[in-house]
This record gives C-alpha cells, structure tokens and sequence, in this order.
C-alpha cells in the first residue's frame, strides 16, 4: 500500500482565517417608502458597545493566542510528520507549517528525540505567557503512535520550559 503524502494536511494547518465584519442597515422608513437601503461596516464599538481603543489585556491575549496557536500547530504537524517519517523533525523549518522561528512576540524551537519532541514558544515580552507541545510516543498503544499536549506558564515572563499547565485538559498532567 502506497503512504499518501501530508503535505495537504500540513498545509491546511497554515491556514489563518481573517474575517471582516460588515454589516447593512436600513431603516424600516426606507424600506417601506421602496428607499434604498445604506451599507455600512460595523465597528467594535457598534458590534459591543464599547469603545475601539486597544486595552493592554485584548493586546495580550491577541498575542498569547498566537503563541498558543502556532505551538498547537506545531505540535499536530510533528505528529504528521513522525506518522510520514518514522522520526520527529528537528527544527521548525523541517515541520513545514509556515510558522517563523520568530515573530515580534515570541521566539520557536524544536528539541526532539528518539521519543519524544518539544515545540517550545518563548515568549519575548515580560507581559506574556510562554507555551510547549510535547509530542511523544504513545505508550498505551491505542490510536496515534504519538500523543501531544499543549502547556502554558502559569504566568507572564517565565520561560517556556517551565509551561506546567495543560492548555487543552487542566485536569490533565502537562507530561
């Protein structure tokens, strides 16, 4: 039987999704009287009520997300990869999921193994949580031959090694 290639895969793991809001209003007057009816694009303070100017915490949490985000990615595609190869990548550029090892807000790594592989996303600004994946060899032998959690510091400024909180299963070990 002949391995399908996962390149698909990885590649719809880069998508990111920016949506646009708009909205169309028009009045009940207009509408009635044949008028024509007015577009418009809605704002954050329309859509919430609440005024557009960036607190420090969306900031933040924008940015956090990011790193959690791209970890995650990662973290699926060292699967993907381990599941085409037999072996886990050694660098980010060898995962292939259109990540930079660096961005304005935080810097990736990759330390891997015969058993197990670390995505590592270090934050580079004190205000922000650090995040891991670790991706290792599933032991219990059911489903993947890997496993992967995702973790995060429990908080801003610490190094990404010391990510003790699991992102997807807080009752979970982040192991």
């Amino acid at each position: 039987m002949k391995s399908k290639s996962l390149k698909p895969i990885l590649a719809s793991l880069t998508v990111v999704a920016l949506v646009t809001v708009s909205a169309c209003s028009s009045s009940s007057d207009s509408a009635q009287d044949g008028g024509e009816t007015t577009g418009g694009t809605a704002t954050a303070e329309s859509i919430t009520g609440e005024s557009a100017g960036d607190s420090e915490a969306d900031t933040v949490s924008a940015k956090e997300s990011e790193g959690e985000t791209s970890v995650g990615a990662m973290g699926r595609a060292q699967q993907a990869f381990h599941l085409e190869n037999g072996t886990f990548a050694k660098t980010v550029e060898e995962l292939q999921v259109g990540v930079p090892e660096e961005t304005d807000s935080y810097q990736y790594s990759v330390e891997a193994s015969d058993d197990e592989a670390v995505i590592l996303g270090q934050a580079k600004e004190d205000n922000l949580r650090s995040y891991k994946a670790i991706v290792s060899m599933n032991s219990e032998g059911e489903g993947l031959a890997t496993k992967r959690v995702v973790c995060v510091t429990g908080k801003p400024g610490m190094e990404a090694v010391e990510a003790d909180r699991n992102v997807e299963n807080p009752d979970e070990p982040c192991q």
